[in-house]
C-alpha cells in the first residue's frame, strides 16, 4: 500500500488510496489520532491531571504503544476491560493498568492475583466498598 502525508485524507482520498485493496481491510489515520490526542490533551485544566487511555476502543498494540509515547508526561497507562486483557498487554511489555470493571469471576481475581505478583502497576475497581 502507497505512503500517505502526515496529514489526514478527505473521504475520497481514503477510497482512493483504498481503490486496489482487497476489502474488508482495517486503516488507521495516524495524523488524525495523533491530532486527537493533542486535542484532548490541550482540554486538561491542569498540568498535574494525566489521561489514560481506554482499551476497549482501541485494540491495537501498536496503536496503544503509539498513543502513550505521544505525550509519556501527560499520559499514564490503559484502562482495561477484564484482567486477563491487563495480563496479555503485560506480556506485551506494558504496565500501569486500572480495571474498569471490577472482577466478577475467579478466574478474573486469578488473573488480577497474578499481575500483583510479577509487580505489575494494576487498580482494581469496585461496585460497592462492601
Amino acid at each position: 500500500m502507497p505512503s500517505t502525508t502526515s496529514q489526514s485524507l478527505t473521504y475520497d482520498g481514503w477510497r482512493t488510496l483504498l481503490r486496489d485493496q482487497p476489502l474488508p481491510c482495517a486503516v488507521v489515520d495516524l495524523a488524525a489520532i495523533t491530532q486527537n490526542i493533542h486535542t484532548l490533551l490541550n482540554q486538561l485544566q491542569r498540568p498535574d491531571v494525566r489521561l489514560r487511555i481506554a482499551t476497549k476502543s482501541i485494540r491495537h498494540p501498536w496503536l496503544l504503544r503509539h498513543l502513550l509515547d505521544a505525550a509519556p508526561q501527560r499520559i499514564r497507562g490503559l484502562m482495561t476491560w477484564s484482567a486477563h486483557e491487563a495480563a496479555a498487554l503485560a506480556a506485551l511489555g506494558f504496565d500501569d493498568f486500572l480495571m474498569a470493571y471490577p472482577c466478577a469471576r475467579p478466574d478474573e481475581a486469578a488473573a488480577l492475583a497474578a499481575l500483583a505478583a510479577q509487580r505489575e502497576q494494576v487498580i482494581a475497581t469496585a461496585d460497592h466498598p462492601d
